[in-house]
This record gives C-alpha cells, structure tokens and sequence, in this order.
C-alpha cells in the first residue's frame, strides 16, 4: 500500500555545504535513499557514508524501509 521510489548511487561527496563546514571533496562515498509516500505523508531517508560501511549495512537499509507500513505514514 505505500509507494517506494529508491537510488543507489556512488561517487565524490562534497557535503551538504552547511555554513562552516569544511570544504573539500571526499572520494569513494556511496548514497542509498529512499521516497515512502503514504496517504497524505511522505517520508525520506537518506544513508551517507564511505563504499565500505554502506556497503556493509544494505541489508539493515533495505529492512528499515522495508518496515514501514501504511497505518504509519498517515
């Protein structure tokens, strides 16, 4: 009953580019998100980090997003 919209992309991360924070780009990063759109609300989830840990963690992303049920996004 939800609708899942997901990307898993990798590459250089530059930041969010908040104020203060320190610039420069890190290489070997990887982005794993996921739009769950319920009736009315819409949730977005976001997992940043280096290849490895990402990597290491898919499955626990994959099953958090995988937990959200409609009664839960109303």
């Amino acid at each position: 009953g939800l609708m899942v919209t997901t990307i898993d992309t990798s590459g250089d991360y530059s930041g969010m580019g908040q104020p203060g924070a320190p610039a420069g780009v890190v290489h070997g990063y990887r982005l794993l998100g996921a739009i769950v759109e319920g009736q009315g609300n819409t949730i977005f989830v976001k997992f940043t980090g280096p290849m490895k840990t990402v990597d290491a963690n898919r499955q626990k992303f994959d099953q958090l997003i995988a937990s959200f049920e409609p009664s839960v996004i109303v």
